[in-house]
């Protein structure tokens, strides 16, 4: 690229590519942020969302606290033998239809949940007891809560099926809570790519017409810009013909 035509045309049109940029930069930034009048006021809100991840873990036990004896009954080996196939089943309640129907008492769910068994080491040798609930939400406050009402959702569902089941209460797998949401992590920050690509498609529209505006109305340089052009061993009669024609 010619760097000096590239600066000498927009220094010709200056006041184009000024109002040209004051466009570009407007425009990315109301395709950034939306502005609301409420009230008189105006009031700026993001477009676009973030997308943040909490966690809660419930304990799933027997009654009792059969985790604290170093010699369990033998019903209690036979319950805890159990434990990881029901906590592989109530992380697959989770997201099932009662559980949601519960959720949707305390208003929408906007967001995903997932939930499974806490793998027993990194390596995802084994399960513990631990159904593990995933929520992603739009906000920081909407991860948590999304987390929480699932966790809560699933404890009230297990108990009322125990209840309308008749379940003795000694017999009972009991769903605890080790875990409320906390620390949500930021998955997906808010997307900058649409301020950047119009900002960048109007500035180049605004130097594309520059370039034109001069292809239609070249400036005519003077005679005297043309001279030094020419080194002072060339013709005589090559000097004058260019001098004549300029």
């Amino acid at each position: 690229m010619d760097l000096q035509l590239f600066f000498r045309v927009i220094s010709r049109f200056k006041v184009l590519v000024i109002l040209g940029l004051v466009c570009a930069t407007t425009l990315a930034f109301l395709s950034y942020v939306k502005v609301d009048f409420k009230g008189g006021k105006p009031a700026l809100s993001h477009r676009g969302e973030e997308l943040w991840e909490s966690n809660a873990r419930l304990l799933v036990t027997p009654r009792g606290f059969g985790w604290g004896s170093a010699r369990p009954g033998a019903d209690a080996a036979e319950v805890e033998g159990r434990l990881p196939t029901l906590t592989a089943l109530y992380s697959s309640f989770v997201t099932s239809d009662p559980v949601r129907r519960i959720m949707l008492e305390d208003g929408p769910v906007r967001g995903a949940i997932y939930a499974s068994p806490l793998p027993a080491d990194a390596n995802g040798n084994g399960t513990l007891p631990v159904v593990s609930i995933t929520a992603d939400g739009f906000s920081l406050l909407d991860s948590v809560n999304l987390a929480n009402r699932a966790a809560s959702a699933l404890k009230q569902y297990v108990e009322q099926q125990q209840n309308e089941n008749n379940i003795p209460e000694s017999q009972r797998i009991v769903l605890r809570p080790m875990n409320m949401a906390y620390a949500p992590r930021l998955l997906e920050p808010r997307s900058k790519t649409m301020p950047v690509v119009v900002f960048i498609a109007i500035m180049f529209a605004t130097i594309s017409i520059a370039f034109l505006l001069e292809n239609l109305r070249p400036r005519v340089r003077p005679a005297a810009d043309l001279a030094p052009l020419y080194r002072a061993d060339e013709p005589s009669a090559v000097r004058d013909r260019t001098q004549h024609l300029a």
